[in-house]
């Protein structure tokens, strides 16, 4: 059984009280600017993430000039392949801030403006 992987974002610039929320691409790209929301696998909130992922997200801040700050928790099931990857910056940025394979809390916050996670 594949567990479950919850990412929650917040964006240093403000707190949105109607935050929205996104799944993951399976595989492809998401795009992301906004000032709060949650990020969640490509099973939804409740749905468990499908096998052979190759997904990315970057989240862009709203305001010019804003920090992304990605706080929240994973859970992955195939410790061998599977594994979580944060870039400071955009699709190109190969300055890696974080990654990591089992379960975990994180509170990670980009130097650029935006931040790329890849799965």
């Amino acid at each position: 059984m594949k567990k479950h992987l919850l990412f929650i974002l917040f964006i240093l610039t403000g707190l949105n009280i109607f935050a929205q929320t996104y799944n993951m691409p399976t595989n492809g790209y998401l795009e992301i600017h906004s000032d709060s929301g949650t990020i969640y696998d490509d099973g939804g909130p409740t749905g468990n993430y499908s096998t052979r992922v190759n997904s990315t997200v970057t989240i862009y801040p709203s305001t010019p000039g804003g920090l992304v700050c990605l706080q929240g928790t994973y859970d992955l099931e195939d410790l061998m392949y599977s594994v979580i990857r944060v870039y400071d910056g955009d699709t190109n940025s190969t300055w890696e801030l974080w990654h990591g394979y089992w379960n975990y809390s994180v509170n990670i916050l980009s130097y650029s403006g935006p931040l790329t996670i890849r799965f």
